[in-house]
């Protein structure tokens, strides 16, 4: 079976019991009086109301149901029920007994039963019910002959002649006909007849306990957790019952395909109805599928309360807001009690940035629902954001307390017999979240799987009791909100909240099915001489990684020799601490027509330490590309020499063997016209040797994660102008230390200069902007790139900046952790939205765990593609995922994205890879993009464009005089055939890596370009009207020639 978050039930069949209430007590004494004194005379006819059972099979004697039925409730020290049952009493003795031709007639009609005869015996009954049409046993007799005869709708339509106020068959009826509808799937009339049953008896458990399994098989969590409250109030609930409980949102669901591994006591959790399979398509976060299976349902009015707002929650997480307003202005004041309501309405207002109105809205769904993680990062986001870092604290500790008990809870139901170290562990995380009932019952079953004495659950049930009897069974109102009022906060009021817009419209519309050209990117890496494989320790390593093994290598592409063609500089591990040096080197290739020769020694390039992320720059302004070698211990500067030989600097006066690097990048960032270097770190802690634990067989649990670690706090060297640099914490502030993976430099705001954004594992995304005094300032929060849709922090990895809109302002993709969707955050006026649902990023991307991505126009149709590189971080036993994954390319559709498939004879697209970095370049001039790919211990791709297309580009070099030479924040802006396409210069190029150092466009069926207008750092402007296409040129600040290195052969 396929067990989700907290949908996991090992044994539903282990009960969780104490005695229960008197009064409760007393009612359920007289149910069964009433059970066993109808059975007294309805020998093998009658379940005991509200029995579970999925068969078509008759019913059963209520006694048999009372001892086989594990979860019954009853009091251990009463003995009255074993006393009724040795002694059965007639339905009523004040009724007038039959002759005995009555007593012959059912004799007869029990012996036509024995032999299958089911018409003989009807008539027999028949007889008797012409006499006394109202004769509860005889209708009850012929209802099981009409079931043993497999006429089910009969033998209901014979149990409904018993009025439900029937003193003494009413009950039984009511539950047995609910217990046969629920057979034919008739759920509608099942929970009528149950919910009738708790009108006569409130506490009947067995009525509580079947329309919980249906609301939560109908996707209906909300109102099955109402249900399992009260069981739980009973003492009297099952172990899936209790793992219910956990998260409300998620679905409680078995896949009906494997119904063959079914094991006897399990209760199988098939989804029921549209509801059902639409709260499982929103626990797989494909909303699209949840908006279409419950459209029809809610637009004709027949969709319950619940569901409605499931279906409004749904248009908000696709980021519809077309259909969420209309759903918004349509609910009434049923669904607007529902926690799913308020979680829709607050996940909007997050959206359109009204924080103040968000809170309450948020806060009335986390009343209404404590499970609710999502609304509960949405509000700490929302306190974030109007700087009230106090509250929203409050909010995450709360968030990362109710992760933890998912957490534990999954542990839990990963075995068949769990842990009771573990269940005991889960039942004080409840405790902390004030979840106190269900504590005490999760620590009833710890007992249970210890074999504990009578006497340890005696004092539990004493505690259940006393719990009750308080009012102290679930997290109080004010728990829930972290002991504040937020009443202040007024209830929102949408009308009047704009909308932002949907998918961009592009001017030439989204590419046709017949203009759309299939993608062919093949693997020449060997073929061309490229023989690079990048290893994390000195012998092979496949599993166990250390932090800083799971990072891989990066690569720097540059014309280091300026012979016009690109050359390639490729980190390598290959070493073990403590020193981390070792006999394998970095390394440098260079392309002599068309061929990698690896020129290393020769250049003088070599690195043996360990080596993460590389980039390219013009440090000292001479024209020559020079390189960043960000180690373990000492990161590396090799200075150009401009003969084809580098000359080597330390960068810092301190190894730090304690810090974990990762991407670098050479940009101007302090206004003086000169490159500095932004480093980033990962980790610094001396336990970043750590590996995971493993299981018998050597395999890891789960992997390393960065939350063990101190975060390292990122570097800016800048440079003094005179051959030397001075190094410092980018931020002062210790708070902004985070676990930066991916880096960007780029104009992002429309001004002159470039901001710093930063992709964060686990950590707030940051995006640094210089204030007037020359400060930097993290506006990654009011900006709304900090936190994904959900507003929650991300496993975030690479990065690739570009105008994915063709509206002329930069968006950013960022690749998450598996199971979380990629990040596409678009620029909206300054602000940037997560519209990564909206543009049909999440379903492909949600189990991958990306991490080098790049903006590439593989067709050059004018439109940005992505491409991602796949791989997980371990081969552990808890992922959710494959450890090599396949890479991905997303065809841009001018509104949405779709997988592409690559043609590709390598079969490198169709294989599987443990992906890491990612560069993009045109390796053979032919103006198409091409890729390089490192892996961890598998060979590095280079992934040549072959696409055929009769499109055009265009690609650019700049050099910056008033700017720094390299031009990092130039934007580029070029108009024709009534088009315009927009890119920047940026540098970091997403994750340990540096891209070839041009701008590339795709400009479709565009010859002459009316205009290219550039925008340099400096704040100066150039335009340069009717530019030929396909060719690179070359532009120099405040030169008005344009110059051709090469042209489209």
């Amino acid at each position: 079976m396929s067990w989700q978050l907290t949908d996991c039930h090992p044994d539903p069949a282990i009960p969780v019991f104490f005695a229960i209430p008197d009064r409760a007590k007393v009612l359920n004494k007289i149910a069964s009086l009433v059970l066993t004194a109808l059975a007294s005379i309805v020998v093998a006819v009658t379940i005991p109301g509200c029995g579970s059972s999925d068969s078509s099979t008759p019913a059963v004697s209520p006694r048999a149901s009372q001892t086989d039925d594990p979860a019954a409730i009853v009091d251990p020290t009463d003995k009255s029920a074993a006393d009724q049952d040795a002694e059965p009493k007639r339905l009523d003795d004040s009724v007038d007994t039959p002759s005995m031709d009555r007593e012959v007639k059912i004799a007869n009609a029990d012996a036509f039963v024995s032999q299958g005869d089911f018409a003989g015996a009807e008539t027999e009954l028949q007889k008797l019910l012409v006499a006394d049409p109202t004769d509860a046993e005889i209708l009850f007799r012929l209802a099981n002959v009409a079931a043993l005869a497999g006429d089910l709708p009969k033998a209901i339509e014979l149990l409904a002649e018993i009025p439900p106020e029937h003193p003494q068959a009413g009950l039984p009826a009511l539950g047995q006909s609910a217990d046969w509808c629920f057979q034919l799937k008739r759920y509608d009339e099942a929970a009528r007849h149950y919910e009738k049953v708790l009108t006569l008896v409130p506490q009947a458990a067995q009525a509580l306990r079947q329309l919980a399994y249906l609301r939560n098989r109908q996707g209906r969590r909300h109102e099955a957790a109402e249900y399992v409250h009260e069981l739980c109030k009973l003492g009297d609930v099952r172990q899936d019952e209790l793992h219910s409980l956990m998260a409300l949102s998620d679905a409680m669901y078995d896949d009906p395909s494997t119904a063959e591994t079914l094991q006897a006591g399990e209760r199988p959790y098939w989804p029921i109805g549209a509801s059902g399979q639409a709260r499982k398509s929103f626990d797989d976060k494909q909303y699209a599928d949840v908006i279409a299976l419950l459209e029809d349902s809610v637009a004709d009015g027949t969709a319950a309360p619940t569901v409605v707002a499931l279906y409004g929650l749904a248009t908000a997480e696709a980021q519809d807001n077309e259909r969420f307003l209309q759903w918004y202005s349509q609910a009434d004041d049923q669904v607007q009690q529902c926690a799913e309501y308020w979680a829709a309405v607050g996940a909007y207002l997050i959206d359109q940035r009204k924080f103040n109105q968000a809170i309450r809205a948020l806060a009335e769904a986390i009343q209404r629902d404590p499970t609710d993680v999502q609304s509960l990062g949405r509000i700490r986001y929302a306190f974030l954001a109007i700087k009230d870092d106090q509250t929203a604290n409050r909010f995450i500790q709360r968030w990362v307390q109710i992760w933890e008990t998912l957490r534990v809870n999954n542990i839990v139901a990963a075995t068949k017999i769990p842990d009771p170290d573990s269940i005991a562990e889960l039942a004080s995380a409840l405790e902390v979240i004030d979840r106190r009932l269900e504590a005490v019952l999760w620590r009833a079953l710890e007992q249970h799987y210890r074999n504990s004495p009578a006497s340890e659950r005696t004092k539990l049930g004493n505690l259940q009791r006393q719990l009750v009897s308080d009012g102290q069974m679930f997290a109080s109102p004010a728990s829930r909100w972290c002991g504040l009022d937020l009443t202040k906060y007024a209830l929102p009021d949408i009308k009047g909240v704009a909308s932002s817009d949907g998918p961009a419209k592009f001017a030439s519309g989204p590419p046709s099915d017949s203009a759309i050209t299939p993608a062919s990117l093949a693997n020449i890496a060997q073929a061309v001489g490229l023989k690079h494989q990048y290893a994390v320790a000195k012998d092979p390593v496949k599993i166990g990684f250390a932090v800083y093994q799971m990072l891989g290598g990066g690569v720097a592409v540059s014309d280091y020799d300026l012979d016009g063609n690109v050359d390639l500089y490729l980190a390598q591990g290959g070493c073990d601490p403590p020193e981390f040096k070792g006999d394998q080197t970095d390394q440098l290739y260079r392309n002599v027509d068309g061929l990698l020769v690896d020129a290393t020694q020769s250049a003088d390039a070599s690195d043996f330490a360990y080596t993460i992320g590389v980039t390219s720059g013009d440090w000292n302004q001479d024209g020559f590309s020079d390189l960043v070698i960000n180690n373990i211990g000492s990161s590396e500067l090799l200075i150009n020499n401009g003969d084809g030989t580098f000359n080597r600097r330390s960068m810092g006066a301190v190894d730090h063997l304690n810090r974990v690097p990762s991407s670098v990048a050479m940009a101007d960032l302090t206004d003086d016209g000169l490159p500095d270097i932004y480093q980033a770190n990962y980790v610094d802690d001396p336990q970043m040797l750590l590996k995971p634990e493993t299981d018998e067989s050597g395999k890891p649990l789960s992997p390393i994660l960065p939350s063990k670690y101190r975060p390292g706090p990122d570097q800016l060297i800048v440079n003094d102008g005179a051959g030397g640099s001075n190094e410092r914490r980018w931020s002062a502030d210790l708070s902004h230390d985070s676990t930066t993976l991916g880096v960007i430099i780029a104009d992002f705001d429309g001004q002159p200069g470039a901001e710093v954004f930063t992709a964060n594992d686990m950590y707030a995304n940051c995006l640094w902007r210089r204030t007037a005094e020359g400060k930097w300032d993290n506006e990654a929060l009011v900006r709304g790139c900090a936190f994904s849709y959900s507003g929650a922090a991300t496993a975030a990895m690479g990065v690739a900046a570009s105008d994915f809109q063709n509206n002329g302002t930069i968006d950013i993709h960022v690749t998450n952790f598996a199971g979380e969707n990629v990040s596409l955050y678009l620029n909206n006026q300054g602000t940037f939205q997560d519209r990564s649902i909206l543009y049909q990023l999440g379903k492909d991307s949600h189990d991958m765990l990306g991490f080098g991505t790049q903006a590439i126009d593989y067709d050059n149709n004018g439109l940005r593609d992505l491409a991602v590189t796949n791989g997980h971080i371990d081969d552990a036993v808890s992922n959710t995922s494959p450890f090599e994954q396949l890479p991905q390319l997303f065809r841009n559709l001018g509104g949405r994205f779709e997988i592409a498939e690559v043609d590709d004879a390598s079969d490198y697209w169709s294989s599987t890879h443990l992906g890491r970095t990612m560069a993009k370049l045109d390796f053979n001039r032919d103006g198409k993009n091409d890729l390089v790919v490192t892996h961890i211990e598998q060979p590095t791709a280079l992934l040549l464009n072959q696409t055929p297309t009769k499109n055009h580009w265009l690609q650019l070099q700049l050099v910056g005089t008033k700017s720094e030479r390299d031009s990092t924040g130039a934007r580029i802006r070029l108009r024709g055939g009534g088009q315009e396409w927009t890119d920047w210069v940026i540098a970091g190029d997403g994750y340990l890596c540096h891209n070839e150092d041009a701008v590339c466009f795709g400009v479709g069926e565009n010859t002459v370009l009316d205009e290219v207008v550039v925008d340099w750092p400096s704040g100066t402007r150039q335009v340069f009207s009717s530019i030929s296409v396909d060719r690179r040129i070359l532009i120099v600040e405040g030169d008005e020639t344009v110059f051709t290195l090469f042209e489209s052969k």
